[in-house]
């Protein structure tokens, strides 16, 4: 019988009635173990034990009887057909004569139709071991093929309950309609199932451990299938699961739903085996299963099955529930309709059904609400549900943040009560809860109201809780200046002026309030902006709510003469949280101009007559100083007025440079006053330049000044850094590099004229990353200087700057500019800074063949001299610094096979000698040994690629080379380090010496023989174990 259904293979197929039976396995796995039984054999026929390699097309032997039977272990195999001997019958037949037999296939046992459904070869075979001799033995066999369709189709057509809106810890009677729509009789089970989410079992395992956890059912309950929510296997864990007897009944590998497990108590058991892998899961709910009856139904014949479930919070409680009923559960028969099987109705258990459905705030949505008010809320809370709810809890809640787009709770307990115990809550029922909220900050907050939710008694958790968002919370605080006067309103640089302030106050509560005051002054030694300074702040002033006072403050007009902005700010260190604040520009820096400035700043304008002074002249002592030098700075003034004058003369220095890259590094031998200034910075998304000093404290950030606004409403704010999204930038660049207004088509911003914030300190670090940038100065403030002078009187006025600094690695050989400022008149004096400025000036070689330009000839393996002149073109002398002398040999590219090309160098030291000192305009000569040679050279090799390898390359009879003279400095300052070395002397090996053999004679045994020469070539005639002695005679040119 060749098998042709649907189903997997059993590990059982019993044919009734069959005389043997045979299986055939398409496929064994290597290493796997099987045996093969029959009928009421204990011992086994056949054994597949663990073959070394798989096995197909495999027919076992046949078993007597009409069962087979497959045991394995750890097996994999696959059989897909069987044969059974249904008849064997032996008779005589005569000439010419036919006789008619009959078989009987017996289709009567229906846990067998998962085999015997499907298509069937019936094969008759006559002398089937051939043995009568036939003149025609093909027509020995016939086969004809029958279809065998299922006879049973069992189904579960129809779900009912009573009651049919049952309330918590009802008893409910679920009736099931079973029907059999096959043409023959049946017995078989029939199961009823309720879902049950009342467990909650997570567990994980990181690392080498394990768990177990065991499941008990209610009573009643005699199995369930399980469902897992998640599960995290690796390839050195497992899950496994266990009935109550210890049984082995389900491997987990992925999340869903278990087999069922006829168990009361379920044992699930984890390990993880692997110290870097982990094992997890969680179990939301479960099927349990509350009946599990045997039924017999006729063909087309219906009956009811009646299961009771007592819906409590032990068997499910409140909420929605999925009842399954299922017939033929295991699949024991094959039916004609194998969907039918399994119905599931869904059936609501009414429990309650707290609900928070409004909450009344008087506050915070059309009109604020405010920080530290009184604040009546009212909640109400219904009970939609069926039954009344007992011993619940109304919660209040109050989160706040500063973004109306974030919503937070739980943050803060601000109400009275924050919480309300309610002992009984009817069915139907709707209940006002007020409290009293007194928020305990501004911002936006979030108001959130839930009451107790109870799992299996509440049917429905969503609406326990309910938020209300946004509700705003202003400060009670809002000062305000009301006005700003001077008095007078213009005086003389140093005289004192009376400012004064109206205070106000409109916000809810009365506070103390300090006043700060700012002024403007010109920068002058910068790019002449201006810059806001704080001039003074006064003792805090009490200012009633909704009332307004005054204050003064006496201030010295000490800055340059001209128009300056007198700026009062209310709370200008922002001690206190107000409705309305200071506007900010920037990271650090106080709205001053414009109009948006906010209710806190108020201006007005104070003239200032400065001194008529003039710098006639500014002078350097030495005019041209060397590196350590103590340099006078002397700057003449002259009062040009007929009254004295008082004021500040202040001193720079400064030196253009050109950095376009980063990091960068200010340095110096000690603290100074300095600060850099950028042409321009343009920055890409992502890019960022910062500036830092480091003291013993740590390191710090060092603000820049950028210009936010424009026109009249201009002023330079401070920021913390540099980067796409600080504001003060020029001009905004598209994708293809084109200057757009729009900006989100801006990917990079340029910003001009940006200066970083004087600091003092040994070394300012400029970092990060810009798509382009160039810093183009760097200022010092040397000192500043009071003068007082008497109408038309000049006087000198003098500072020491210590020329060791700047302490750049070349600062010596640059031009500096010293800077004298007072009352906005600048003079300027350039200098150069002189230092060493050692050169190679003629490299020689002794003895020589010949000497064309700058190629010298020497001969190979002679020693000769090189001899190099040293000289030094600065104005200070030097000292202990180092002359090294190096044979070079011309490079060249070698390639390498997977790595590519590599440029190849040569290079040798002669020597180094050191040299003590060497006077300003003096010259040395120094010289070492040279072996000069023709030789193959192993070169170094480097390729351009970071990751490939160092090599070495040979090249033969290397003849050119070149000779190189370095300059090691050392400590000294050079002024011109590109003198430092030279490299253009050219030297050729030329050959010198010619070896060749004169004479070539043999002796053998005490005789001389002279070669033959009648050949093509010279030949001696020897014979064995003669004594041979060979003379040569080797002559050398030299």
């Amino acid at each position: 019988d060749d098998y042709f259904g649907g189903k997997t293979i059993n590990d059982t197929i019993t044919i009734p009635d069959a005389l043997k039976i045979r299986v055939h396995f398409s496929h064994i796995g290597a290493y796997s173990y099987i045996e093969i039984y029959e009928k009421n054999n204990p011992v086994p026929i056949e054994i597949f034990d663990r073959p070394l390699s798989d096995i197909t097309n495999n027919w076992t032997k046949w078993c007597d009887g009409d069962t087979v039977r497959i045991e394995s272990q750890s097996a994999e195999f696959s059989v897909d057909r069987y044969e059974a001997l249904l008849a064997n019958v032996s008779f005589s037949l005569d000439a010419r004569k036919h006789t008619n037999h009959s078989a009987v296939l017996n289709l009567s046992m229906q846990e067998m139709g998962w085999a015997l459904n499907g298509t069937h070869n019936i094969t008759v075979v006559v002398d089937p071991y051939d043995e009568i001799d036939e003149p025609d033995e093909e027509n020995n066999i016939n086969t004809t093929r029958i279809t065998v369709t299922p006879s049973l189709d069992f189904a579960v057509t129809d779900i009912s309950f009573e009651p049919e809106e049952p309330v918590l810890n009802d008893n409910i009677e679920i009736k099931a309609n079973i029907t059999n729509l096959g043409n023959r009789s049946g017995e078989t089970f029939v199961e009823v199932y309720y879902d049950n989410r009342t467990v909650e079992l997570e567990r994980k395992i990181s690392g080498v451990g394990s768990s177990t956890d065991v499941i008990s059912l209610p009573p009643g309950v005699t199995g369930a299938r399980l469902h897992f929510k998640r599960v995290q296997v690796g390839s050195h864990g497992s899950i496994r699961i266990y009935d109550e007897n210890g049984n082995l009944v389900g491997y987990i590998k992925e999340k869903g739903w278990t087999d069922y497990i006829y168990s009361k108590n379920i044992t699930i058991e984890s390990k993880c085996n692997l110290a870097t892998e982990s094992v997890a899961f969680k179990i939301d709910k479960y099927e349990a299963l509350i009946l599990n009856k045997r039924v017999a139904l006729n063909a087309s014949k219906s009956k009811n099955v009646t299961a009771s479930w007592n819906a409590t919070t032990l068997y499910g409680g409140a909420g929605h529930h999925n009842i399954t009923v299922r017939i033929d559960p295991h699949d024991v028969f094959t039916e004609k309709n194998e969907t039918n099987n399994t119905l599931t109705r869904q059936i609501f258990v009414n429990g309650t059904d707290l609900a928070v459905t409004n909450i009344d705030i008087p506050c915070g949505i059309d009109n604020n609400c405010y920080r530290g008010q009184d604040i009546n809320i009212t909640v109400m809370i219904v009970n939609f549900g069926a039954i009344d709810a007992h011993n619940l809890t109304v919660f209040f809640h109050d989160g706040v943040s500063p973004n109306h787009t974030v919503n937070t709770s739980g943050i803060a307990d601000v109400f009275y009560p924050s919480e309300i115990f309610v002992p009984h809550f009817r069915s139907g029922e709707s209940k006002r809860f007020n409290v009293t909220w007194t928020p305990a900050d501004f911002g936006i907050h979030t108001i959130t109201v839930n009451v107790s939710f109870v799992p299996l008694v509440d049917n429905n958790k969503t609406n326990n809780e309910l938020i209300e968002f946004p509700v705003s919370v202003e400060t009670e605080l809002d000062f305000s200046i009301e006005n700003v006067s001077v008095y007078p309103e213009e005086v003389k640089e140093g005289e004192p002026v009376n400012i004064n302030v109206t205070v106000g106050n409109l916000g809810r509560v009365s506070g103390n309030v300090s006043v700060g005051f700012f002024t403007n002054r010109t920068d002058f030694a910068g790019s002449e902006g201006e810059r806001f300074v704080r001039i003074g702040t006064t003792e805090p002033v009490y200012v009633e709510s909704g009332g307004k006072n005054t204050t003064s403050f006496m201030w010295n007009a000490s800055t340059h003469g001209g128009d300056h902005l007198i700026v009062a700010v209310a709370d200008p260190d922002n001690d206190w949280v107000e409705l309305k604040e200071t506007k900010k520009r920037g990271d650090a820096s106080i709205a001053f101009r414009g109009n948006d400035t906010g209710n806190n700043v108020k201006t007005c304008t104070l003239h200032i007559i400065g001194p008529d002074l003039n710098i006639i002249n500014l002078s350097l002592d030495p005019a041209e100083p060397n590196i350590g030098d103590i340099v006078n700075i002397t700057a003449e003034i002259k009062n040009n007025e007929n009254t004295t004058a008082n004021s500040t003369l202040w001193f720079y220095m400064y030196e253009s440079i050109s950095v376009q890259k980063l990091p960068w590094s200010l340095l110096q031998p000690e603290d100074v006053t300095m600060r850099v200034h950028f042409a321009y910075i343009n920055i890409s998304e992502g890019d960022e330049v910062n500036a830092y000093i480091s003291d013993t404290k740590g390191r710090h950030p060092v603000c820049f000044y950028v210009e936010y606004g424009g026109g009249a409403n201009a002023q330079a704010i401070k920021v913390f850094n540099i980067s796409f999204n600080t504001t003060g930038w020029c001009a905004g660049y598209n994708e293809s590099g084109i200057e757009t207004e729009n900006e989100s088509e801006i990917v990079k911003k340029r910003w001009e004229n940006v200066w970083t914030d004087w600091c003092n300190d040994k070394k300012l670090e400029i970092t990060g990353r810009a798509s382009d940038l160039y810093i183009d100065e760097y200022q010092f403030l040397l000192g500043k200087k009071t003068v007082m002078l008497k109408p038309g009187e000049s006087k000198l006025c003098n500072l020491s700057w210590n020329a060791s600094f700047p302490l750049e690695a070349k600062a010596a050989g640059k031009n500096y500019t010293f800077m004298a400022f007072v009352e906005g008149k600048k003079k300027e004096k350039e200098t150069y800074l002189g230092g060493t400025d050692l050169a190679v000036t003629n490299i020689s070689i002794e003895p020589v063949v010949e000497k064309i330009e700058n190629e010298i000839t020497v001969l190979d393996g002679n020693l000769v001299r090189v001899n190099a002149t040293i000289k030094n073109f600065g104005s200070m002398n030097a000292s202990d610094f180092n002359v090294s002398i190096y044979e070079v040999a011309p490079s060249f590219t070698h390639f390498v096979e997977l790595f590519g090309y590599y440029s190849c160098i040569h290079y040798k030291s002669l020597g180094t000698k050191h040299v003590k000192e060497l006077p300003a305009g003096s010259s040395v000569s120094l010289s070492l040994p040279w072996n000069a040679s023709i030789r193959d050279i192993l070169f170094n090799c480097t390729s351009d690629n970071f990751y490939h390898p160092y090599i070495h390359a040979w090249k033969s009879e290397c003849n050119n080379y070149k000779i190189k003279v370095t300059i090691d400095p050392n400590e000294n300052y050079e002024q011109n380090e590109t003198n430092n070395y030279d490299d253009d002397t050219k030297v050729h090996v030329k050959p010198s010496r010619d070896f060749f053999i004169a004479n070539l004679s043999f002796t053998v045994n005490n005789e001389t023989i002279k070669p033959d020469y009648s050949g093509n070539s010279s030949k001696v005639w020897l014979n064995l174990y003669d004594n041979v002695t060979l003379n040569a005679t080797l002559d050398i040119i030299n």
